[in-house]
């Protein structure tokens, strides 16, 4: 009996070891109503992965725009991919996200550039700490 158990943990210590998953990001909603982002501030957490999900609740297209963001985080290709010259586009009445890991503390602007939202100055911050 003591030479099973001894083999094993044997087995047991060579086996090789499965990395953990990585946590699933940590989701973020705004809002788009109104010609304005709701919050107006997002506050994020440098070296954190979040998915930045955008819900628009009005009847034209929206985007998000904040391409000095963009550059300073970590953005995987798959994700990237759905930016359109540095733009989330969102549809009317519909969603998009976007999963970002923010690299550095810094303030960041962000904003829509659609005609109407530009007119209405349509803009956000967004704060990393």
């Amino acid at each position: 009996m003591r030479k099973i158990l001894f083999a094993m943990t044997l087995l047991a210590a060579a086996a090789p070891a499965v990395a953990a998953p990585p946590p699933a990001p940590t989701v973020v909603t705004v809002d788009m109503a109104d010609r304005g982002f709701h919050p107006q501030v997002i506050r994020l957490r440098a070296g954190t992965t979040y998915r930045l999900r955008f819900v628009n609740h009005d009847k034209t297209t929206h985007d998000f725009f904040a391409p000095r963001l963009l550059n300073d985080s970590w953005i995987s290709r798959e994700e990237g991919r759905k930016l359109r010259g540095g733009r989330l586009n969102v549809p009317p009445h519909g969603a998009a996200s976007l999963v970002l890991k923010p690299l550095r503390a810094e303030a960041y602007d962000a904003k829509s550039t659609k005609a109407l939202d530009v007119v209405s100055n349509m803009k956000a911050q967004v704060l990393i700490y």
